[in-house]
């Protein structure tokens, strides 16, 4: 899974500078032509130093800017110094009026960096239905961590249903600072939804001798293992797809929602429950799902359901 990005939890909550400044304006930069911008290698660079690089999303042939919100940045000075900036934006559901929108071919998308931007250290993406516009004290916490894979000098963003939502990037530069963008997403009325396949899962998590480094482990079994819990016999009708994580809490809970099939691609939807107070022990999870013998196809895409237990239990 070395192109699997998947992060299970970030902070939910955008940083302010001491003077509280509100930051939605666009980049100036982002009145040029996108195309001279971004994906043009003899572009000049367009970049402010003193700020985060522009980011830009395209699906297919339409491409367009993402806003810049919260951001923390640190930049030389040409006499040796260092100076930094803090600007506090609005939460990505309260900042839809701000956002451009782009309009989904499929399910998928492709981040850039305008041309002379450093590329971040990390990324992660996030997405919240377009229903949640407006009312981030609600549900600024009901949201789905999406799988990227990077493609050349672009980040490849698959969404398990093309659909109308909210999209965030929370990019870091280490040594630099970080980074919220957001843009609105349209579905693609014509695009067909991913099958769902039926599974069974069985899921087992202790609170000991965990090793791993914070991403998750995917791999499919197709014949008896030391320890899998299952004999031939399974294994002639049936393959094993098993997804090991850490979770940040003990409280967490974790299931699988669905199993999705789109041409080669296969998509594994799981439920991250979250209560309102949780503990500070880590734990480990193993998820064992059962699925008909030549199902997954390639490297299984992880979709995460971020959920608090009040949304479960209403």
């Amino acid at each position: 899974m070395k192109h699997l990005i998947v992060i299970l939890l970030a902070a939910l909550l955008l940083g302010c500078t001491a003077q509280g400044r509100i930051q939605t304006d666009r980049p100036a930069a982002a009145e040029q032509t996108a195309q001279t911008v971004y994906g043009t290698q003899t572009a000049q660079p367009t970049s402010d130093p003193k700020a985060p690089p522009m980011l830009f999303a395209r699906s297919d042939g339409e491409l367009t800017s993402l806003l810049r919100g919260s951001y923390s940045w640190t930049y030389p000075n040409p006499d040796g110094t260092t100076a930094g900036v803090d600007a506090c934006g609005m939460h990505p559901l309260e900042a839809a009026a701000y956002m451009d929108t782009l309009a989904l071919h499929g399910r998928t998308l492709l981040l850039g960096f305008a041309v002379g931007g450093a590329e971040p250290d990390t990324l992660q993406v996030r997405v919240w239905d377009a229903q949640y516009a407006g009312d981030a004290d609600s549900y600024e916490q009901n949201f789905t961590w999406l799988p990227t894979e990077p493609i050349g000098n672009e980040t490849r963003v698959t969404l398990p249903r093309s659909m109308d939502g909210i999209l965030e990037v929370r990019a870091r530069w280490e040594g630099r600072g970080d980074c919220s963008y957001c843009l609105m997403l349209a579905a693609d009325p014509d695009a067909e939804p991913p099958d769902s396949v039926p599974f069974t899962c069985e899921a087992e998590r202790t609170y000991a001798g965990a090793e791993t480094d914070g991403k998750p482990t995917v791999r499919v079994l197709h014949a008896p293992e030391p320890g899998c819990g299952h004999g031939a016999a399974f294994f002639a009708e049936q393959e094993l797809l098993e997804v090991s994580f850490l979770a940040p809490s003990g409280s967490f809970s974790y299931d699988v929602k669905e199993i999705l099939m789109d041409g080669n691609e296969t998509g594994v939807v799981v439920n991250c429950r979250i209560p309102e107070v949780g503990t500070s022990d880590v734990c480990y999870w193993t998820m064992q799902i059962a699925l008909p013998t030549g199902t997954v196809q390639g490297d299984p895409l992880l979709y995460w359901n971020i959920l608090p237990i009040s949304e479960i239990c209403n």
